[in-house]
């Protein structure tokens, strides 16, 4: 059984990395064809269609190899000082064009402290969580990250707040299990790549209650420390 996990780690990872450089052949020769047929109206419209099309392809790609990197024990975060401002930041550019159709608004206090955490991972999670955010809420509804910090528990939070159709209590116990999806077409990867990303920071990830949509909030550990990092 332990071997034949293995082999399927292993052709999962290999097959995910052969789609990777076809994939990014694709959305260049797209985003180059789109713009020659700036007076075609039609044929920009298809070229965007494709383009869309391998953008989603190849973050599928991207979650099947994180899924190996969490299954194998192969993902070593490297922690160190972030400011979660910078992280969402980042966040935010990867994903202008999925959530164009969904206004964003950001409110973190001015002592917000920073956190361990590895800066790449927690971009990751902030990703998928806008992503799926904006799949799943119709267009034209806001989403709203709000952060602060908790002294007395040790902890930081930083909450993702849709005003779509919220989750049925009833999924709330396995949105975190892979290949838990009823959106046609998705894999269910991208919530539990959020906890994989999140515990291997030794953070957490959790529904909140809240009265319309769905909010989740991310916690890191709160860990004093000595001096500011210089810029």
């Amino acid at each position: 059984m332990e071997e034949s996990e293995k082999l399927h780690r292993s052709l999962l990872d290999s097959v995910s990395h052969e789609f990777k450089t076809p994939l990014a052949v694709i959305e260049g020769g797209c985003e180059k064809l789109a713009g020659r047929a700036a007076s075609a109206p039609e044929e920009r419209e298809e070229y965007g269609e494709i383009l869309l099309a391998a953008r989603r392809l190849r973050r599928l790609v991207k979650n099947l190899l994180d899924v190996s990197r969490l299954e194998s024990g192969a993902l070593k975060p490297k922690l160190d000082w972030c400011d979660l401002g910078d992280v969402i930041e980042g966040a935010l550019a990867a994903t202008r064009e999925a959530r164009r159709n969904h206004p964003v608004s950001v409110s973190l206090p001015p002592d917000y402290p920073l956190v361990k955490a590895d800066f790449s991972l927690m971009e990751q999670v902030l990703v998928n969580l806008l992503l799926n955010a904006c799949v799943h809420t119709p267009e034209g509804t806001s989403v709203t990250l709000q952060g602060g910090a908790d002294p007395v528990r040790g902890q930081v939070w930083l909450d993702i707040h849709d005003m779509g159709p919220g989750i049925p209590p009833e999924r709330a116990e396995t949105i975190f299990e892979r290949f838990r999806t009823t959106r046609p077409g998705g894999l269910g990867l991208g919530l539990p790549i959020v906890r994989g990303f999140m515990e291997a920071q030794r953070g957490a990830v959790s529904l909140v209650p809240v009265s319309a949509g769905a909010c989740f909030r991310l916690v890191l550990p709160l860990v004093e420390h000595d001096s500011v990092p210089e810029e």
